[in-house]
């Protein structure tokens, strides 16, 4: 609209200056007339020749008048200020074209990107439901896998309690059949000490035997020297071999006792042992549970087995997850627990028993 009004207006200001310049034509001198046809749709070409017409025609006029040096009036004057006038329009017309070019031009590249925008927006919306979708899919596959997680945990729950029920009725078992073997052995320790009483009483009874045969055999020495010879030798050989008979019983005796010592020191040094190792045990589950960090989501249910390897000094030269937990995050982390607690606080006397050991890592 804006274009239509710069169009009509200047339209206007040509045909007044036309006018002008056709009346002081017509005065000077006869110039052919141009007929514009004031409702033609496009003026601006006609007219333009028109005026084109009229200057040269003005202009040769002018060069007429000066080669008769006529002297140039305030009209003349006045027509040079509207030709003028009309250079200016011109150049003003041009920069409007210019212009509405222009404001064309960054209309269409304006539509042009508010298409790419509106495009750009509609690609963004099916890439955000894409991903959305994606991201509901993801969603189900982690509820899927976390449930036969939870139901594999499940699984080897039951299998371990299972298995931790066998172990008992078997350590009960070993225990009413140590039991047995004890009571057993303390009845053989009772008959072994009525056979030994019974032992001590035949002893007794063979030296009050023999002092009787060495009274009776000093009496009859007198009458039968020679056969009362005889029997001292006899009874000195039998002496020998009783005194023999009574230092082997007695050694036996006192091996056997060695033996009961004995093993009842290994029992407490084994008890000593076995207690020695559950406080180990202990330790290093504490110091390991103070360098672990739990990761995001694990539980106290949660627990896996590691394969260990120790020097003699406690440091650790190997870790191996033997049964995982099913949770590859919190085998990972009991891993990294266990190396950072090395070296392990282990007694120098257990060395051997833990150089090579499964720990279960279970963070209660």
């Amino acid at each position: 609209m804006w274009d239509k009004f710069i169009s009509f207006f200047n339209s206007i200001v040509i045909h007044g200056l036309l006018f002008a310049i056709l009346v002081i034509s017509i005065t000077w001198q006869k110039i052919p007339e141009i007929k514009i046809s004031p409702s033609s749709p496009e003026p601006e070409q006609p007219v333009m020749q028109a005026v084109a017409m009229n200057e040269e025609q003005w202009l040769a006029t002018i060069k007429n008048n000066e080669k008769t040096s006529v002297p140039i009036t305030k009209l003349e004057q006045s027509l040079i200020d509207k030709r003028q006038a009309l250079n200016e329009l011109r150049q003003q017309k041009q920069l409007e074209v210019q212009r509405l070019a222009l404001i064309k031009q960054r209309q269409v590249t304006e539509a042009a990107a508010l298409e790419k925008f509106k495009r750009e927006q509609i690609e963004r919306r099916k890439l955000e439901k894409q991903a959305r979708l994606a991201k509901i899919a993801e969603e189900k596959r982690r509820q899927i896998a976390e449930m036969a997680r939870l139901k594999r945990r499940e699984k080897l729950r039951r299998a371990y309690e299972a298995t931790e029920q066998a172990r008992i009725a078997k350590e009960k078992k070993r225990e009413a059949v140590k039991l047995a073997l004890l009571a057993r052995k303390q009845r053989r320790d009772a008959a072994e000490r009525a056979r030994l009483a019974r032992e001590k009483q035949r002893r007794a009874a063979r030296r009050a035997r023999l002092i009787r045969e060495r009274k009776q055999a000093a009496k009859r020495a007198e009458r039968a020297r020679s056969l009362a010879q005889k029997r001292q030798t006899q009874l000195a050989k039998e002496r020998a071999r009783r005194i023999a008979e009574e230092k082997k019983l007695q050694a036996e005796e006192d091996e056997k006792k060695k033996l009961v010592e004995r093993k009842k020191l290994d029992e407490d040094k084994a008890k000593n042992r076995k207690t020695l190792i559950k406080t180990t045990v202990k330790n290093i589950q504490t110091q390991v549970l103070s360098k672990w960090i739990r990761p995001r989501g694990a539980n106290n249910n949660t627990s896996c087995v590691i394969e260990l390897r120790v020097k003699s000094n406690g440091v650790i030269s190997s870790v191996i997850v033997s049964e995982s937990s099913g949770d590859k995050v919190f085998d990972q982390s009991a891993v990294v627990a266990i190396r950072r607690s090395s070296p392990l606080p282990i007694p120098a006397e257990l060395s051997d028993t833990f150089k090579h050991f499964k720990f279960t890592f279970r963070p209660k």
